[in-house]
């Protein structure tokens, strides 16, 4: 295996450990609702205490990541990640639980701008491509963390989440192998752009930047009101803790998949189509699977992540192509910025669903996917060089 290969398969794995973090927090919402009697809205302001810690903070870390020559952020993050997320079960408060997700939020968002830049110069020409796997690695963590954490609280309580401390260590300890120390992660000769030609670099395409990065933050605001409140609506139907982290899996399950599928399809026709025809089915697929129950309901489910996932790639992959100069930038402002800006909003959703309840206001929000698909109908597409 060429080093490139082992380098993109660490980075692959770390994003697989560091993205169980946020699918391992899901299904423990309703857990921790019951035992700090929380309302809809204060489990919805978890998310976004989350979400500003993990989204609002990347283009500061993107920027930087852009400027350091070593890959600092990438290789000690995963650790980061995995301390905030294992203390989660022994929190003794509603603010110490909050702290610790926010150490969390701070690990997974040094992470992804560096992880996503890193990825782009490991693949080369086959960006695209090399993203999907990043992302569905990630994905696949995702689906991975409901399963991981219903089956420890299940049979260690709720501090059975320290178990998840170990993970972040080997993961850190394979990037400072494969990646940290490769000198040509960096050449002597490489030279970072100013902050000045950066803001000049993203300002020649800022209308369709602008456009992407509205696009990326009512598709987070879906995903991350599902991340939120599927849980909430599946534990409200009587569903047990271990059922409700299997079906929440099978959603973010479907994501990974389409994670690959989406920048493999891109490779093959081009970003807009794959963008705007993901939000054009997502929407009718959540409202089905919200509708009907059992097998159908969790199939919908699943297809719908696949929708609503598969275009993340591809838009990170097009925001590199509007500033290839400045790529953990460019990743920072869509899954830092976009994303948590999105995340931002779903305490809205969980005040709405105090007073409608938790299916009415998923319903509502979703329409926003439909706004989304709108201006993807008009994304410019530059040509390949």
């Amino acid at each position: 295996m060429s080093a490139n290969a082992i380098a993109l398969f660490g980075i692959a794995l770390s994003h697989w450990v560091v993205d169980i973090s946020g699918g391992f927090v899901s299904p423990l919402l309703p857990l921790f609702a019951e035992k700090f009697s929380l309302s809809l809205a204060l489990v919805g302001i978890l998310v976004s205490i989350l979400n500003v810690a993990d989204g609002l903070t990347q283009p500061i870390f993107g920027y930087l990541g852009d400027r350091i020559k070593r890959p600092i952020f990438l290789t000690f993050t995963p650790f980061l990640v995995s301390l905030g997320t294992g203390l989660l079960g022994i929190s003794p408060s509603y603010g110490i639980l909050a702290l610790f997700l926010v150490i969390a939020g701070l690990g997974r968002s040094a992470f992804h701008p560096q992880g996503a830049a890193s990825i782009a110069q490991y693949a080369g020409r086959k960006r695209a491509l090399g993203l999907s796997v990043f992302m569905a690695a990630g994905n696949i963590g995702f689906a991975m963390g409901p399963i991981l954490a219903t089956v420890l609280v299940s049979c260690l309580g709720l501090s059975g989440t320290l178990a998840y401390l170990p993970l972040g260590l080997l993961a850190t300890g394979f990037l400072y192998l494969s990646v940290l120390r490769d000198p040509s992660f960096r050449p002597s000769s490489w030279t970072p752009l100013t902050f000045r030609d950066v803001l000049k670099e993203i300002g020649r395409s800022r209308g369709a930047f602008l456009r992407l990065w509205l696009i990326v933050v009512l598709r987070s605001f879906t995903y991350f009101t599902l991340f939120a409140f599927l849980p909430v609506f599946l534990a409200q139907k009587g569903l047990s803790t271990l059922q409700t982290g299997f079906i929440t899996s099978f959603f973010f399950l479907g994501g990974a998949i389409g994670g690959i599928m989406g920048g493999w399809i891109a490779e093959k026709i081009n970003e807009r189509f794959v963008i705007a025809t993901s939000l054009g089915l997502a929407f009718p697929l959540f409202q089905l699977a919200l509708t009907v129950s059992g097998i159908t309901s969790t199939a919908l489910l699943m297809a719908g992540g696949f929708c609503l996932v598969s275009s993340t790639p591809v838009t990170i992959s097009l925001g590199q192509r509007y500033a290839p100069g400045s790529a953990a930038t460019a990743s920072s402002l869509l899954l830092g910025l976009g994303w948590g800006t999105g995340g931002l909003l779903v305490g809205a959703v969980g005040a709405l669903a105090d007073r409608i309840g938790v299916i009415g206001a998923m319903r509502i929000q979703e329409l926003c996917l439909l706004l989304a698909f709108v201006f993807a109908l008009g994304l410019y597409v530059p040509e390949e060089d």
